[in-house]
């Protein structure tokens, strides 16, 4: 119930962020600003691990593709970075660790994984030597030994992020 509550409260928060209408968002807020009440208690209701958003995101992403004329592809990026912020906002809420160290994995993982690498690990999984040095990473982040197995999911979820909106920039 907490994590549901706080997936409403999130994109709420998402949505006092961004411009007053939706027709003066560019690229991804468009989404975010063009969900329903009704979208967004689902989404809340649903949550990630229960449930596909996907339904309550279309019409929004409808909209999106109509008023900003995005192609077919920018559309399916628009949607996975969406859903795998949704993803990594309830990450963070189920997280092992407090929001202070998820900052410094966050900060370290931007900083200290090269875009390719976060791409080449969306496209195809990570290696031995990018497990060895992510784990560095999260050490150096303040994760303790016994979680480190626990943020596969969550870093993965931030290079899906970032190289799809890499990607999304560029179309």
């Amino acid at each position: 119930m907490l994590v549901r509550r706080w997936l409403l409260v999130m994109l709420l928060a998402i949505g006092a962020m961004l411009p007053a209408n939706a027709s003066a968002a560019d690229g991804i807020d468009c989404v975010y600003l063009n969900l329903s009440a009704e979208a967004k208690r689902e989404i809340a209701r649903i949550g990630i691990e229960n449930g596909d958003v996907f339904p309550w995101l279309l019409p929004a992403l409808d909209s999106c593709t109509a008023r900003q004329r995005w192609s077919a592809d920018a559309r399916n990026m628009a949607s996975t970075i969406v859903r795998s912020r949704l993803q990594l906002a309830r990450l963070r809420v189920t997280a092992p660790v407090n929001s202070a160290t998820l900052l410094r994995v966050d900060d370290a993982v931007l900083r200290g994984v090269p875009s390719e690498r976060l791409a080449a690990w969306t496209a195809g999984g990570i290696n031995d030597a990018d497990t060895v040095m992510l784990a560095n990473l999260l050490r150096g982040a303040g994760v303790p030994e016994d979680q480190i197995g626990w943020f596969g999911r969550y870093v993965g979820m931030i290079a899906v992020i970032e190289t799809y909106q890499r990607r999304f920039a560029a179309a």
